[in-house]
Formats: structure tokens, C-alpha cells, sequence
């Protein structure tokens, strides 16, 4: 799932797996808890990443 995330913020907003690494610790410093799927899809909903997934 996680995966499917990186692809579509990459595709979508042309940043780099190492960029997207760095905004993922920094959520997870800012957010006591949070886990890599919860900083990604915050990271979606800030950049305006359409990504849906099934529930």
C-alpha cells in the first residue's frame, strides 16, 4: 500500500523518494504515534495528491 503512495506523490508532485523519506520522519518526530501510511496520506491531503484506496 505504501508503495502505491510514494508512486502517486512522486507522479503527482515530481519529488524524490528522498524528499518524500524526509517529510515522513519529521511527521513522525511532530506526531507522537503516527505511522508511515498516516504521514503519507497527510502528505497527500497537503500537496493535493489524489490518491484514493479501497477499504
Amino acid at each position: 500500500m505504501n508503495e502505491e503512495i510514494l508512486r502517486a506523490i512522486i507522479e503527482d508532485t515530481g519529488l524524490t523518494r528522498k524528499e518524500i523519506r524526509e517529510y515522513v520522519s519529521g511527521k513522525k518526530r511532530e506526531i507522537e504515534g503516527i505511522t508511515e501510511f498516516g504521514a503519507l496520506i497527510i502528505m497527500c491531503k497537503e500537496l493535493c495528491v489524489d490518491f484514493a484506496y479501497p477499504l
